[in-house]
């Protein structure tokens, strides 16, 4: 066949050019897979694990109209949900948008305290009807006590939880509450909280600017400002 080498050693430039182009497609096929298999669990949400959440096709098609895919989130005692992570600038708008999209479906929390613009932040949604499910769901710290303590404020004014974690919570009031007897349970509550916040006048200023009461229990923890 007059294109193959007559000699042995014609045959060593071929077989060293072929074992190059074997090798080379050798990295190339391991790094398309490194590349599959560090890919977020959000870019390739598994239908099973989608069914595993419990979330209607609706609260998943909200999720993605507001931040893209979303990704699973690992509750307690191996419950899941379904997180987003919008920039920290805008999530508590994208909070506010989700949580009417979603409302009488699941419920839509914070699970970090520390936003800042430029930083992404947490949202997670759960298949739940009432916002306290997200203490237990989060294994907040005498998380019943909380929920217990949201059912009483619940009978002068509506209010939600709307993020929590390890020792804080944080409060959403669609509309500040008609006295203050709220705040000042609150701060008799929750006194660390209360100090670095300007006491029950400070929570009541927040919740009137923004409907948004933070409180935490842990003495070392620091304050977390949001004027």
């Amino acid at each position: 066949m007059p294109f193959l080498p007559e000699t042995m050693p014609d045959f060593v430039p071929l077989l060293a050019v072929a074992g190059g182009l074997v090798f080379v497609l050798a990295i190339l096929l391991r790094s398309y897979r490194e590349g599959m298999d560090s890919i977020h669990a959000g870019e390739t949400l598994d239908p099973r694990d989608l069914k595993e959440t419990g979330l209607s096709p609706e609260v998943v098609q909200a999720l993605r109209d507001e931040c893209g895919e979303p990704a699973v989130f690992e509750g307690t005692r191996k419950r899941t949900g379904l997180a987003v992570l919008p920039d920290g600038g805008v999530a508590y708008a994208t909070l506010a948008r989700l949580r009417e999209r979603v409302a009488g479906r699941a419920v839509a929390f914070m699970v970090e305290d520390n936003i800042a613009a430029g930083v992404p932040a947490c949202i997670v949604a759960l298949d739940e009807r009432d916002s306290v499910a997200a203490l237990k769901f989060m294994g907040t710290r005498n998380g019943e006590a909380i929920a217990e303590r949201v059912r009483s404020w619940r009978a002068s004014t509506p209010v939600e939880v709307a993020g929590c974690g390890d020792d804080w919570v944080e409060f959403w009031f669609p509309k500040p509450p008609a006295d203050d007897a709220i705040f000042r349970d609150a701060a008799a509550w929750a006194p660390t909280a209360a100090s670095e916040s300007g006491g029950a006048e400070g929570f009541r200023a927040r919740v009137q600017r923004e409907g948004l009461m933070y409180l935490w229990w842990e003495v070392e923890s620091k304050a977390i400002q949001r004027r």
